[in-house]
């Protein structure tokens, strides 16, 4: 079983691998349970533009991408990318999902998860969004809600069929370790619609979870999964937020 751990700017993410995606070893709890390890070296990109195809063969083992919404990150890369996999049939590259948000600017989703009443709000009554990162377009979304977590899954895979030079997903923001890591990236913190009340940590979890199984189940086995969430390499060692920082990652 082959898992790539990708650091980049003191983020980890964990790469499980195709082929042997079984959405049985994550847990409701959102553990994932992995056999074996090894190192790569992962580049972010949002357009491929920066290198030629060759330098990114070479070079990188993977990297993510902007591809579907509106201009300008709906440009067609397949071209460079084929080229690649021709120069380096094991390079992956990722299409990038944020799991915990819906944007405004993508008017279908945000109007689809407003009348499904995903979008969340404050103990005001007013729509958060991940405005402490400067994204006010980004608002947050009930990820502990099943439907989401089925609607998420489905439209990461509609999309990976629609572009299928895509070697799998980056979700982005899908592991949370608590209900104050979740709230971090807002000015104020959410309600869980389902309760009227703060999230738990424990709702959170199981979140994180459904999320990703949701995902795994509709990407099947020849998709790679790539789950994120996890900020910087330094909350991972201290205990600046609790003493039990990311445990569900094991």
């Amino acid at each position: 079983m082959l898992i790539l751990i990708a650091v980049l700017g003191g983020s980890i993410m964990i790469i499980r691998a195709a082929g042997l995606q079984n959405s049985n070893t994550l847990r409701f709890t959102g553990t994932i349970n992995y056999l074996s390890l090894k190192m790569g070296t992962y580049a972010m990109s949002w357009n491929f533009k920066e290198y030629d195809a060759n330098t990114i063969a070479s070079t990188f083992d993977m990297s993510q991408s902007w591809w579907v919404g509106p201009p300008p990150s709906n440009n067609d890369y397949s071209a460079k990318m084929n080229q690649v996999h021709a120069l380096n049939p094991n390079y992956k590259f990722l299409l990038y999902r944020n799991c915990m948000s819906v944007y405004s600017y993508w008017a279908d989703e945000w109007n689809y998860a407003k009348s499904q009443g995903w979008l969340l709000k404050d103990i005001n009554g007013n729509y958060v969004t991940e405005s402490n990162w400067g994204y006010s377009a980004n608002y947050m979304v009930d990820i502990t809600n099943q439907s989401y977590q089925q609607w998420l899954g489905a439209k990461v895979e509609s999309w990976l069929n629609q572009y299928p030079s895509f070697d799998g997903v980056m979700a982005d923001n899908s592991l949370k370790y608590s209900a104050q890591e979740f709230a971090g990236a807002s000015k104020t913190r959410p309600i869980n619609p389902g309760t009227g009340t703060y999230f738990t940590d424990m709702e959170i979890l199981n979140g994180c979870g459904g999320m990703l199984n949701a995902i795994i189940d509709a990407i099947g086995q020849n998709k790679l999964l790539v789950p994120n969430g996890i900020w910087n390499g330094a909350i991972w060692q201290n205990t600046w937020f609790g003493g039990d920082n990311y445990r569900y990652v094991r």
